[in-house]
């Protein structure tokens, strides 16, 4: 039987072209499959407009489009009128990957670590990776869930962090049909995925590469967004 692909699910907008080069290039170089999907918000260019802050387009720029493009093997476009919500564009990374092969949910600023290449898994169908994030001249350890065996039933709800069995989910109810929240124990549970040396597959969050200016629009989106409504914990 054919080892299921590894797809790298990234959303991104406006980042710099340097590390969104850098990011993708490491995914490509680990030998994984590529989504990229472009574009802002509705609410995310609003609010910023309103707090004086500028965003000109739902669409990236020309060229961080082309960054994406050279590393992508699917590259999906900003909407006209940009994406409605978080949700709606990871859903549609979601929705690209093909049933029984493995989606990854990356960010623009995350570089996976050169690893030996990832280990075959046939046994779970959510998996964690170990992530360090670097800040202000520290890095901070933890394990996060990230890789999800596809299957077309596999939906975000409510949140960008929440992935719901959608033919379990009662509309309403925010556990029925739950498969991973963010902060939640039983995420630790979920067995972690190994390359071929017996090393943990790892990322690095490069969040304070990103210009101070875009890393402002996303802290005041955060806290206006209507997920932010609904405990992470």
């Amino acid at each position: 039987m054919a080892q299921a692909t590894h797809w790298a699910a990234v959303i991104f907008y406006n980042d710099t072209p340097e590390l969104l080069d850098l990011c993708l290039g490491s995914m490509k170089r680990n030998g994984f499959k590529i989504i990229c999907v472009d574009g802002a918000y509705v609410d995310f260019v609003k609010t910023n407009r309103i707090n004086g802050m500028s965003v000109d387009t739902y669409a990236s720029t020309e060229e961080n489009q082309n960054v994406a493009k050279k590393h992508a093997d699917v590259f999906i476009p900003c909407p006209e009128n940009g994406w409605e919500t978080q949700i709606d564009k990871r859903n549609a990374a979601l929705a690209a990957v093909p049933d029984g092969d493995f989606y990854w949910s990356l960010d623009a600023d995350e570089e996976v670590i050169d690893n030996a290449g990832i280990q075959p898994i046939t046994m779970a169908d959510v998996y964690r990776i170990m992530e360090y994030e670097d800040a202000k001249g520290t890095t901070r350890k933890f394990s996060a869930i990230r890789t999800y065996r596809k299957a077309h039933h596999l939906k975000y709800i409510y949140q960008h962090c929440r992935i719901y069995d959608s033919s379990l989910h009662v509309p309403g109810n925010l556990d029925s049909g739950l498969i991973v929240k963010a902060h939640w124990d039983k995420n630790a549970l979920h067995p972690f995925i190994y390359d071929n040396k017996g090393a943990i597959i790892s990322i690095r969050h490069h969040r304070f590469l990103r210009p101070q200016e875009r890393i402002k629009q996303k802290v005041r989106y955060y806290l206006d967004r209507e997920e932010a409504k609904l405990s992470y914990a």
